[in-house]
């Protein structure tokens, strides 16, 4: 057993990474909890975090609500102008008239 634990190690050296940085110091890194300070610096960043993603949302939101009435209000001033154009044109028609009668 020795003898594959010398290979193990030898083998870290060979890459340059220093002992301690095997498998098992990783598992000692997940296993650990975090401090009070890393808990309350991590609260504080979720918090940051959540308050932007609600204010972005919130603009956009209001944004798609501004646009969506805006293309109700041209909806509305394109239905207004073909009938303005309906209109024209049926008068136009009215004051041709005449010429059928000379034709």
């Amino acid at each position: 057993m020795s003898r594959s634990r010398s290979s193990s190690s030898s083998s870290y050296k060979r890459i340059g990474l220093p002992l301690t940085s095997g498998p098992k110091s990783w598992i000692g890194k997940l296993h650990a909890s975090p401090s009070v300070e890393e808990s309350s610096e991590l609260d504080e960043v979720t918090a940051k975090v959540l308050d932007t993603e609600t204010k972005l949302f919130d603009n956009f939101k209001t944004n798609l609500r501004t646009d969506l009435n805006r293309s109700g209000e041209m909806k509305n001033a394109s239905t207004e102008d073909s009938k303005d154009i309906m209109h024209l044109l049926k008068e136009t028609d009215k004051r041709s008239q005449w010429l059928d009668h000379i034709n």
